[in-house]
């Protein structure tokens, strides 16, 4: 997407349950390289590498637990956290 001139990759994570942990903790070192290289391949491909800024934003969605920090919508919460990257 774009934030102005910013290009904005965006990762979106959704957890059914807390089971296994929430939808931010989904968001592994692992992940942002994979991240990083699927952004940088498109950057390169488009020719956009030095035209552009590039921001790495997630959206975690997650069951709610009632509290007030974040949107609630159907007994779900969701979160977006800018520049996860850095």
């Amino acid at each position: 997407m774009l934030d102005n001139k910013v290009l904005v990759f965006v990762e979106v994570r959704f957890r059914r349950s807390a089971h296994f942990g929430s939808a931010e903790e989904s968001i592994t070192l692992h992940k942002c390289q994979r991240l990083a290289a699927a952004a940088q391949a498109y950057m390169q491909r488009y020719n956009l590498t030095e035209k552009v800024i590039a921001r790495f934003d997630a959206v975690a969605i997650s069951p709610s637990s009632g509290g007030k920090s974040r949107a609630n919508i159907n007994g779900f919460c969701l979160n977006w956290v800018r520049n996860i990257l850095q």
